[in-house]
């Protein structure tokens, strides 16, 4: 069964794309209320993956970092810009353990 798919917005979601998958949905809710996050672009979607659990891997990148989020059948790219990355990693890394 695919996973359904959302749309998000808000102050800190870049307008542009704004279709979102159900694991990532907690994750940039989660994101948004973080202070030191300036701005979430939502990424592309990758569809009709093997069975999986949900997990998220982070990548830094200029100016942020790139966060992976997997679902049950699909990964979606978040990019965070934020001036403190390593404090945006920690507090979102347990998101899908809570």
């Amino acid at each position: 069964m695919e996973e359904a798919m959302k749309h998000i917005s808000g102050g800190k979601v870049n307008r542009s794309h704004t279709t979102v998958i159900d694991a990532a949905e907690k994750f940039v809710k989660a994101a948004q209320k973080l202070p030191e996050v300036n701005k979430i672009s939502l990424g592309p979607i990758k569809m009709g993956l093997p069975a999986g659990d949900y997990n998220v891997k982070f990548i830094p990148i200029v100016g942020g970092v790139q966060a992976k989020v997997r679902g049950p059948r699909s990964i979606q790219v978040v990019f965070l810009y934020t001036k403190n990355p390593d404090m945006v990693e920690r507090a979102l890394a347990s998101v899908f353990s809570r």
